[in-house]
């Protein structure tokens, strides 16, 4: 049947601005990304067709983020910016 139909690759993610970082989760299929517009975004990540779905979007920097990393446990998405400053983002929630 279709539904159990999988991609060799998940589709691609497309960004409205440059993705200037991103960092995978590590141990679920997640993806934090740093935009030039300072925005950071979380996308599950998924080999079904149309399986990519953004979680949530925050706003945390003035300038562009240019670094994304996960804590080694996956609790906390870090950014730095261009603002000179950095930024702790709870994964569960986006705050």
């Amino acid at each position: 049947s279709s539904s159990s139909f999988e991609l060799e690759e998940p589709e691609k993610i497309k960004f409205s601005s440059q993705v200037f970082g991103f960092d995978f989760h590590p141990s679920r299929d997640l993806i934090g990304v740093g935009l030039v517009t300072g925005e950071c975004q979380l996308w599950e990540y998924s080999c079904r067709p149309k399986g990519n779905r953004g979680i949530w979007k925050t706003n945390h920097h003035q300038m562009s983020c240019r670094e994304v990393k996960f804590s080694s446990d996956g609790s906390v998405l870090f950014t730095g910016s261009a603002d000179n400053s950095i930024s702790v983002i709870d994964v569960g929630t986006g705050k």
